[in-house]
């Protein structure tokens, strides 16, 4: 393609998995810089907790897709790039590829319909477990705001669309798992902008928590609307997802193990992460919570817009492992890890020195967290998405290893939280991370991903992750000693 005109730039970006993914995370940066700061000049600081914590439960219900979601995509990509189930059931197993289209395509129409059944059992368990354990963490944030039944009504519509939106997972799987990314972001990206904008007006006309949740939620359906019509019109309509009732043996062996031991996993870390703004908000001042939740909402928006390079391109990676075609994919995966380091860095250094700032100028009711915090904070994270892109590597093989290691880490968290918080205070919450990051989750998939493709660690990383490491050190250095 020449790109030297102007308007093969633009089709290049409509058509980039990798920038159309950034369009769809940039929505969220969008409502970090509009419809953020009209919250808090326009709600109360006991309401500006509870919509944050009502975005928890939203992150924690897409967490209880238990794993299926990357199963499910991953595994159609293997079968579409030729992989039978046998092998995939089966990893290190050497089985012949399948040649046919036809038989590949039925395959697939075979782990959607089973997939479709699993994600709606999902949903159910989804509709209760938050209901329940959701309904009794936030009983004390909601009865600090002025109006309790708007927000407990607010409440129940976030409960049953984040349930819903369990279930509309499916249509996400199939569009990533056929490598059309650049269409279901590029869609993500342009709902996004008219929900922050429908979002920002009700905030403008001086609308309340209720009215706030009802324009999000009602955009999170219309998307899960929209992401069923593309499925059925992508790669000449050959989209199929019925209801199996009983799901054949072989597609349960390639999807049932990796699916609970990567979902098991994630609810051990990443839901024990999100689940701590709850545990919090059982006794810390209203002032104190949404400073924290502010912080943790920053930090996880600049995580996954970072991620983009590199998740991205999983589709890409599965067909290269498929193929058997090692040397491409470790060359594209380092590429993808490092850009995304760089975009992590510049993301957690610029909101450490912009955030403080920006909560003056628009009068918010309570301060940002210390530099310290936000620096031990980073680090943490970090640390973390190094051992996430290299799981993620080592999982191509279908050897699904989550559970042992975000198990484990997030027994530590807990733990580490529990025997700091008395010396430490909210500063447990980043020195906990930081440490079940750095001594189990990101040591133990550094192992199993160099060992898997033979890579030599340091010459890896010194391309990877050496010079985004000193560049984020010196950045929150910097920070700190302006900051203290």
């Amino acid at each position: 393609m020449n790109l030297n005109r102007p308007t093969a730039w633009l089709r290049f970006a409509w058509h980039s998995p990798t920038i159309t993914t950034w369009a769809s995370f940039a929505g969220r940066f969008l409502s970090l810089l509009l419809v953020l700061p009209l919250a808090l000049h326009h709600l109360t600081v006991a309401e500006v907790a509870v919509w944050q914590l009502f975005s928890n439960v939203i992150l924690l219900g897409a967490i209880l897709d238990l794993g299926l979601s990357p199963t499910l995509s991953r595994v159609i990509s293997l079968t579409l790039g030729g992989a039978q189930l046998a092998a995939i059931a089966q990893p290190g197993k050497s089985v012949a590829s399948e040649p046919d289209q036809n038989t590949r395509w039925a395959t697939v129409h075979e782990l959607l319909q089973a997939g479709r059944t699993m994600y709606a059992g999902l949903a159910i368990c989804a509709l209760m477990l938050l209901g329940s354990a959701g309904s009794l963490a936030l009983n004390v944030p909601i009865s600090a705001v002025a109006n309790p039944a708007d927000a407990w009504l607010a409440w129940s519509i976030v409960l049953v669309t984040a349930a819903i939106g369990v279930w509309g997972n499916v249509y996400t799987s199939y569009l990533l798992g056929v490598d059309r990314v650049a269409v279901l972001r590029r869609w993500e990206a342009l709902a996004s902008i008219a929900q922050i904008l429908t979002a920002a007006l009700v905030l403008t006309l001086n609308g309340s928590l209720l009215d706030l949740v009802i324009a999000n939620q009602v955009w999170m359906m219309a998307g899960l609307v929209r992401n069923a019509w593309l499925c059925r019109i992508v790669i000449a309509g050959r989209f199929r997802a019925g209801w199996m009732i009983r799901i054949p043996t072989m597609v349960l062996r390639a999807t049932w193990p990796p699916m609970w031991r990567s979902g098991g996993g994630v609810m051990a870390s990443l839901g024990v992460v999100y689940a701590s703004g709850f545990i919090y908000a059982q006794w810390a001042s209203g002032a104190d919570l949404a400073a924290f939740l502010l912080a943790q909402r920053i930090m996880m928006t600049v995580s996954q817009f970072s991620q983009a390079p590199f998740y991205s391109k999983l589709p890409t990676f599965a067909r290269l492992y498929a193929t058997n075609d090692r040397a491409a994919l470790l060359r594209q995966a380092q590429r993808a890890m490092r850009l995304s380091y760089w975009i992590f860095v510049v993301g957690v250094v610029s909101s450490g020195v912009l955030m403080p700032i920006a909560l003056q100028f628009i009068g918010a009711k309570f301060d940002f967290v210390s530099a310290l915090f936000w620096g031990v904070y980073a680090v943490a994270v970090f640390i973390e998405r190094i051992g996430a892109m290299h799981m993620q590597l080592f999982s191509l093989s279908n050897r699904i290893l989550w559970h042992v290691a975000n198990g484990a880490t997030g027994s530590m968290f807990l733990v580490l939280m529990v025997v700091l918080y008395p010396s430490a205070g909210t500063l447990a919450f980043p020195a906990a991370m930081l440490i079940a990051y750095a001594a189990i989750y990101t040591a133990f998939s550094l192992h199993y991903s160099y060992r898997h493709y033979a890579i030599k660690g340091l010459q890896f990383e010194r391309y990877a992750s050496f010079k985004p490491a000193l560049a984020l050190t010196f950045g929150l250095g910097l920070h700190f000693f302006f900051h203290r």
